[in-house]
This record gives C-alpha cells, structure tokens and sequence, in this order.
C-alpha cells in the first residue's frame, strides 16, 4: 500500500505520522501503537490457562478469581489499545474525498492516539487488574508440588513490582520515574518466572 496522494491532501489538514505509519508501513504502526503488546497479553492469557490446569487443585476458588482478574484485564487493554482502530482510521482517511472527513477522522484518530498512553485510566486499569490476578497466581504456586518455591516466589516479585506500575500512575500521576522503575524491575523477574514455568512445563510433559 503506497502514499495517499498529496495532491488529495489539504494542507490545512496533513495527514498525521500515525496514519502515514499504518498506510505506509502497516507492520511499523501496528508496533508503534503497541498492537504486538496486545498480542503478548492475549498469549499471556493462553500460559494462564495452562497454569489453571495446572494448579486448580491446589485452590480452585483462587486460580478462578486469578483467571477472571486477569482476562478482564486482557480485554480492557485490548478495547483500549488503538492499533486495529488506527488501521481502520487510516484506510478511512486515504478514500476521504473532503476537508470535513478528513477533520473528523483526524480527530477520532487522536482520540485513539490519546488512549496509547499507559497514563490513562483504560490500560492503567488492564494492568492493575492483569498483574492482581498474576499475583493470586503465584500465591497459589506456592501451594503447588507442581512448580518450585523459587519459580512461585518470581512469579510473586514479579506480579507484586507489576502492580507497582498502575499503583504508581494512580497514586502519583505526574512522577513516572516510580512506575517506570517498578516496571523496569519488574522485568527482570518476569523473565526468569517465565523460564521457571518453562521448565516446570518440560517436566510434565516428559512426566
């Protein structure tokens, strides 16, 4: 998909980067507009299904509650995520024929735009409810023959400097250096529960 043409373009109203992205080079908008993070939360969502399989009988009511926190959090992020409205938003503005379209399109667009930001209150709620749910997860591993206490206690201090981040956002809406940093730490730890789960995994299947 090439370039709309410029000699279609007003130019008391240009076409915004984020739409020329998604025309242009769709793969480069989808990512710049975290469409791959949504993804990432929808595969996270298939690990915890395998993880309720895995743990109910250590506390059915437990990993129940976990798994319904944590799919209303994937489907707030993915509501609230403008990759696929972008997409759309974009292909609208390219066949637009008038200023006025394209003003109301511009306008929705930076609507959607605005709601990328892990600032506002739609992602900050899908990670505050997605990281609850992770916590009472681990909790439960703790429980469970099935996985090591270390792999449990990651998974803990993971989902715990996760919750940092939204806890963060809501509690001091203007410092970000408190919830960039609960996340950065965060990371660390949810590579290595990852790998644990992984291995824990391998295990069973050669059972």
């Amino acid at each position: 998909m090439g370039l709309p043409d410029p000699g279609r373009v007003s130019r008391r109203t240009p076409q915004p980067v984020g739409s020329l992205c998604c025309k242009a080079h769709p793969v480069l908008g989808f990512a710049l507009l975290n469409g791959f993070d949504m993804m990432t939360f929808v595969l996270a969502g298939v690990v915890y299904c395998a993880l309720y399989a895995a743990l109910k009988r250590a506390n059915r009511e437990f990993m129940i509650l976990a798994l319904a926190l944590s799919f209303a959090g994937i489907a707030v992020y993915v509501v609230s995520n403008p990759a696929l409205p972008m997409m759309r938003l974009s292909s609208e503005y390219a066949t637009a024929t008038t200023d006025a379209q394209r003003s109301l399109i511009l306008t929705a667009g930076e609507q959607a735009i605005a709601s990328k930001n892990p600032f506002v209150m739609g992602q900050n709620l899908a990670f505050a409810l997605f990281y609850a749910g992770g916590l009472i997860l681990s909790t439960v591993m703790l429980r469970s023959v099935i996985f090591s206490t270390r792999t449990a206690w990651l998974g803990v201090l993971f989902n715990t400097f996760a919750l940092g981040f939204p806890l963060g956002v809501a509690l001091a809406p203007r410092n970000q250096i408190i919830p960039g940093v609960a996340w950065v730490i965060a990371v660390i730890f949810w590579v290595f529960w990852y790998i644990g789960i992984a291995r824990a995994f391998v295990r069973l299947a050669h059972g």
